[in-house]
């Protein structure tokens, strides 16, 4: 039953996004020249929080961002390089780099002139895939990482809230409160749960959308790195 409500949350609906459009509209309309594409993962949060949880914050942040600029939403990708320690499901960060390169030639091939990745999850390997993989695409970019950009606006420290913590289970309560569940103690949890809300959550995302609208016009731009 819980995986059956992930998988509708996140997976169920993410080809609603592009179905919609036929190919040629797809392929010739210039709404296209700007893309998004939410990155996430598959790791535990927590007992109280999806394995997908990454994904549905990337994803969710995407479609708000897709329908206030009229951009072309991508569907997520959800695979991605995760840490060893507890029970994830990824991929090698040269596997994920390619990959991601590959799209994004496919992207420019198709007359995309701009893409913008909403990442969800964190850590080196990911972020210098998709930095090297943005880089020598030939696209302009921007790498918009929610908990960056958060800690960039003095909202949240990632030394004491950083994984399955207040600031993550918050926004997760204000997308869906169905799927947060009873919170257990949990190695991999940084930061306090407990003082979740779903005020705090629906804060941080005005927040969020605030700071998007700062650097949507940015040719490069990368949270976690210099902005050229």
């Amino acid at each position: 039953m819980y995986i059956s409500r992930i998988g509708t949350c996140v997976f169920g609906s993410l080809s609603r996004d592009v179905k919609g459009y036929p190919m040629d509209v797809y392929y010739k309309h210039d709404f296209k020249d700007v893309v998004l594409i939410p990155i996430g993962s598959f790791e535990r949060h927590g007992y109280h929080l999806p394995l997908t949880t990454d994904c549905i914050t990337a994803r969710f942040f995407s479609k708000l961002i897709a329908e206030k600029y009229g951009y072309l939403l991508m569907p997520a990708i959800c695979y991605s390089p995760v840490s060893g320690k507890y029970p994830n499901t990824g991929v090698r960060k040269e596997t994920f780099e390619r990959y991601l390169r590959d799209i994004l030639e496919d992207l420019r091939r198709n007359g995309v002139k701009k893409v913008i990745i909403v990442l969800g999850h964190g850590g080196p390997e990911i972020k210098e895939a998709i930095g090297n993989a943005l880089r020598s695409s030939g696209l302009e970019f921007i790498a918009f990482h929610i908990l960056s950009e958060l800690e960039n606006l003095g909202i949240v420290d990632q030394s004491v809230d950083r994984h399955a913590g207040k600031w993550e289970t918050s926004l997760i309560m204000f997308i869906d409160e169905d799927l947060v569940r009873e919170i257990r103690e949990s190695e991999e949890i940084v930061g306090n749960p407990r003082e979740a809300n779903k005020e705090f959550g629906a804060f941080l995302v005005e927040k969020l959308l605030e700071r998007f609208e700062q650097v949507k016009d940015k040719k490069r731009y990368i949270s976690w790195a210099e902005i050229w």
